[in-house]
């Protein structure tokens, strides 16, 4: 989960241009998406660790 977290916030700076391009947006706007996707990733981490600790690793990916 850590692997795929960090390569996904890599990959907003490398999207960055063209997310403005397709959606014609402002870098602040573009970069908005980046928070948003940090946030709601670091809120949701201690849920899926108790959904893990409670179900197993099993379950949760199926």
């Amino acid at each position: 989960m850590a692997i795929s977290f960090g390569i996904t916030i890599n990959a907003f700076s490398v999207l960055t241009l063209p997310l403005i391009e397709t959606f014609n947006c402002t870098n602040e706007q573009a970069a908005r998406v980046a928070t948003v996707f940090i946030i709601t990733m670091t809120l949701s981490m201690p849920a899926v660790g108790w959904l893990l600790g409670i179900f197993g690793i099993r379950w949760l990916i199926s």
